[in-house]
């Protein structure tokens, strides 16, 4: 069984590419490779693309009806992937973002192209009001893919990591696969997940990444990333992780492999 916590595929709400037709063949295709139950993550960026909590539940509760209309075994949980903004905290407290499964965990984006200097101060401020800031593919980000130690301080100071299936298997780049596959191997990956968006580019898809990391890391680490630790979140309950295998270069340059 897999969860996938991560996915676009609210329609109407979202960035999604998906129309009812292309959406349905995904879900069944999803149920038959093992995924039970899809986190709707919409982004929520503030006073651009601002998705309430009220907005999403209600979409949700449309697909899932669509879902069991169409006897298709797989649950829906209600979250967001929010932009990180230093209002963030107050967000949160104002309940204008929804966490993951109205759980303390909650699912942030950086831009693509830079690490904010004040990353720190926000995830220093998030874990002092208990939330646990999950970390939305950062092996995209340029910054990230040359100097990983970013990530690992992230990671140190409280923050859990996930990464996109689609980067494992190299559709983001030589560079975000690079990195993809290097923080795995060092243990800075907390859950793996489609960000699906549409039915061909970024479709709804696990299992050949699965497949993939169960040779990198052996079958049970993999069965956390794509199973176990996302149904913690699921129940609110506390992530066991690892510890990091300290990356010993400081610099990094990955190139197009």
């Amino acid at each position: 069984m897999m969860i996938d916590l991560h996915t676009h595929i609210l329609m109407g709400i979202d960035d999604s590419n998906f129309d009812k037709e292309s959406l349905l063949v995904a879900l069944r295709n999803a149920e038959k490779e093992g995924v039970r139950k899809i986190f709707v993550t919409p982004h929520y960026v503030q006073f651009e693309v601002e998705n309430s909590t009220q907005i999403i539940s209600e979409e949700m509760a449309k697909l899932q009806a669509l879902i069991k209309q169409e006897n298709i075994d797989i649950t829906l949980y209600i979250g967001a992937e929010i932009f990180v903004t230093l209002d963030l905290p107050m967000l949160l407290e104002q309940k204008k973002v929804p966490t993951l499964n109205h759980s303390r965990y909650i699912l942030i984006e950086m831009p693509l192209g830079m690490v904010p200097r004040y990353m720190d101060l926000l995830i220093y401020q998030l874990c002092m009001k208990e939330y646990v800031p999950i970390i939305a593919h950062p092996e995209r980000n340029v910054r990230i893919q040359k100097h990983p130690k970013y990530l690992q301080n992230f990671i140190e100071k409280g923050a859990l990591v996930q990464m996109n299936a689609g980067s494992i298997m190299g559709d983001f780049g030589g560079r975000a696969k690079t990195a993809a596959r290097l923080f795995l191997k060092h243990n800075m990956v907390h859950f793996i997940a489609s960000d699906a968006h549409d039915a061909h580019h970024r479709p709804l898809k696990l299992l050949d990444a699965k497949n993939v990391v169960e040779k990198i890391m052996g079958k049970q680490d993999a069965s956390s990333l794509f199973e176990h630790n996302a149904a913690a979140v699921i129940l609110n309950q506390y992530i066991q992780t690892p510890d990091i295998k300290p990356i010993k270069r400081k610099w990094y340059s990955f190139g197009e492999r």
